[in-house]
């Protein structure tokens, strides 16, 4: 038998083994035991499973911003106020496990690990396929922390959500002398792997394969690092970041691109001509402006993750519609900040966030909606009002 039809036997009776698991699964789950406790019960249960990496932190904002009418903008106006981020934590389970196509972490007592972010619980679906997952044979590892999030494939969200859970496993290696596996998504874009491989270049990957949403892999310590965003229950505004991340992000990026700290000398303009939604209908009339004060237009879905983070490096002004290409701001040095909303879209603090964190010289626009799409045009003399007085 050759080996082309050894691997064809070898992948039919692999899925064989697929159907008849989850076939057999549902009569098996009345039999699997999974609490959910809140986060204060589980916290209160295993409170000796943590590890504080950094204690409660407060946080003060300097920035120079163009808010002339701070009301117009009540969530960015309520994180100019001090708050406070909670402790940035690792939770380290014995025995955990990874369950299910959202990679849920369950201790070895079958207690849900609780979701730290909020909208995101799990449906009913969700803990359907959680259960069926926890009769399968189980694949085995030995330290893994776990990179899998259910918006992990958004640029913002790997950036923001998911590697800065790096920063705490780092952290807790060196407190521990240990070095753990990365659980990370089965299929990756290819900013994700370069930029993964930029932050973590020697870490072991291990792919999250789930054949019909079933999944189970069981660690000898699985490491559940904190988020670095949503300290709403300590009182800071929603989805408040920890501005250190930010810091921690640029600084590990550049250094590791090998750049150097230089003021940038590069005026962009991001298009979204390539983009579904929230497109600037009067783009090129834009654009014949602002060539006039020496921009250059860039669609960053052309452009690799290296060659983003070295343009974004090197810029001095931005101009962009809200959207994930505006997480590069991450890898600039001050630069001037002009972010356009659209109306029906609304206001968000992402990256209002990440300049107030990096000292970005911040200005918004809104922009009334055009369509249900939130495509919108940009009033010349607005744009005007923006551009020269500090350009």
């Amino acid at each position: 038998m050759n080996s082309r039809l050894r691997q064809t036997f070898s992948a039919f009776f692999l899925r064989i083994s697929d159907l008849l698991s989850i076939i057999a699964a549902p009569a098996a789950t009345s039999f699997v035991k999974l609490l959910r406790p809140t986060s204060v019960e589980f916290r209160r249960a295993y409170d000796d499973l943590f590890t504080i990496i950094q204690p409660h932190k407060d946080v003060s904002h300097k920035i120079s911003h163009r808010l002339t009418n701070l009301d117009d903008y009540p969530f960015l106006r309520d994180l100019l106020s001090p708050f406070r981020i909670r402790p940035a934590h690792l939770l380290v389970l014995p025995n955990g496990e990874v369950c299910g196509s959202r990679g849920a972490e369950i201790t070895d007592t079958g207690v849900l690990v609780p979701d730290e972010f909020p909208g995101r619980s799990f449906s009913r679906d969700d803990l359907r396929l959680i259960k069926r997952s926890r009769v399968l044979r189980a694949r085995r590892a030995g330290q893994v922390c776990s990179l899998l999030d259910p918006y992990c494939h958004n640029y913002f969200h790997w950036f923001l959500d998911v590697l800065p859970r790096l920063r705490e496993l780092e952290r807790f290696e060196l407190i521990s002398g240990a070095r753990a596996d990365l659980l990370v998504p089965g299929w990756m874009t290819p900013w994700q792997q370069s930029s993964l491989r930029m932050l973590a270049p020697e870490r072991n990957w291990i792919r999250h394969s789930a054949r019909h949403g079933l999944f189970r892999l069981k660690a000898d310590q699985l490491l559940v690092p904190s988020t670095a965003r949503f300290n709403a229950e300590v009182g800071a505004p929603f989805a408040a970041m920890n501005p250190e991340i930010c810091v921690w992000l640029r600084d590990s990026f550049r250094n590791a691109a090998g750049i150097k700290t230089a003021e940038g000398d590069l005026r962009i303009f991001v298009s979204r001509k390539l983009a579904s939604s929230r497109r600037i209908l009067n783009e090129e009339e834009i654009f014949e402006l602002l060539q006039h004060h020496h921009f250059h237009s860039v669609c960053l879905e052309e452009m690799s993750f290296n060659e983003q983070l070295r343009l974004f490096a090197r810029a001095s002004h931005v101009i962009a519609a809200h959207g994930s290409g505006l997480t590069n701001l991450l890898f600039s040095n001050r630069p001037k900040v002009l972010e356009l909303f659209a109306s029906g879209h609304g206001i968000r603090s992402d990256y209002f966030q990440i300049c107030l964190a990096l000292g970005h010289n911040y200005h918004p626009i809104v922009c009334p909606s055009e369509n249900g799409k939130n495509d919108f045009r940009i009033d010349l003399n607005q744009l005007c009002q923006a551009l020269l007085p500090k350009s």
